[in-house]
């Protein structure tokens, strides 16, 4: 088990790879997955599993908002906050800066639904602090880049049918998790506060364990497994 976020559905991205990757584990006798919490279930695994009760999908949205204000400094550094608008996007255009994983979830979605996507386009965007932030450890002025927005969209059969936008920027007002799906029924799923993004990578990859235990050889993904849960206590 990995939680390589591009190991999570690498079947598009790094078709190569994970054919070598399968064929290896298929000689090997062993099972291999990727995953965590993101990529690998808050926008993946989860709104698949929101599908269930749905007689029909026409669209699916999973949204992460995270106020960075008291995360590690490595993420707060690693989304951008504190840089000018333009350094931001110099290294947004160079991929330093941005969501590892967006790709593969929407992937992953498409391929649990069925869909054979026409496109699927990744947009980056600033969040822009409207007065002065300090944390621990970056100071941000007024005009300066406070945070990211990516949002990623697949089209099929000439119709949107994946958004998945993910919001991270220090002194936001709330963070949450979300999940809306179009279809017959419509459902829509909030989780307040939002999961905890380290804790929850722990236990994504402790809890899959019985599942990846029991497949078969072979590289899977998340949509592969029934779905894992915790133990109670």
């Amino acid at each position: 088990m990995s939680t390589c976020e591009e190991l999570a559905f690498p079947y598009n991205s790094n078709s190569s790879v994970a054919s070598e990757l399968h064929e290896k584990a298929l000689r090997t006798g062993v099972t291999l997955l990727g995953t965590g919490i993101n990529p690998g279930y808050l926008m993946d695994a989860w709104p698949l599993y929101m599908t269930v009760p749905c007689q029909i999908v026409h669209a699916l949205r999973a949204t992460r908002v995270q106020d960075a204000s008291d995360r590690r400094g490595p993420f707060q550094h690693k989304i951008g906050a504190g840089l000018t608008e333009a350094v931001f996007r110099e290294r947004a255009a160079n991929g330093e800066i941005r969501h590892v994983g967006l790709t593969e979830s929407a992937r992953m979605i498409a391929a649990g639904m069925g869909w054979s996507l026409d496109s699927l386009t990744e947009n980056i965007e600033p969040i822009i602090a409207s007065n002065t932030i300090e944390t621990a450890y970056v100071s941000i002025a007024a005009g300066q880049v406070a945070g990211v927005r990516q949002e990623g969209v697949g089209i099929a059969a000439g119709r949107q049918v994946i958004t998945l936008e993910f919001r991270a920027a220090v002194g936001l007002t709330e963070s949450y998790d979300a999940v809306s799906i179009d279809g017959v029924p419509s459902v829509e799923a909030r989780i307040s506060g939002g999961v905890h993004g380290d804790l929850g990578t722990a236990a994504v990859v402790v809890n899959a364990i019985p599942r990846v235990s029991a497949a078969a050889p072979g590289l899977i993904t998340m949509k592969d497994l029934p779905p894992p849960f915790a133990e109670g206590t």
